[in-house]
């Protein structure tokens, strides 16, 4: 599956508070990954390393749109 394959898409009303908005993404981008806890390999996490050295596991390939 290439990264084109799979998209995560949300979009959000202006009108509402940055901090609630920002809020309601990350509750609901929790359940996303919890509901696909038994096939996690379908969100094809990577660990990307700074330039530093710093590794960040769990990163997803794939990206998340945002309108």
């Amino acid at each position: 599956m290439s990264e084109n394959d799979m998209k995560f898409v949300v979009v959000l009303n202006r009108s509402y508070e940055l901090s609630r908005l920002t809020s309601g993404l990350g509750h609901a981008t929790a359940g996303l990954v919890a509901s696909l806890a038994q096939d996690v390999d379908k969100l094809s996490f990577v660990e990307y390393t700074s330039s530093d050295g710093q590794p960040y596991p769990w990163i997803s390939d794939y990206p998340f749109i945002t309108l």
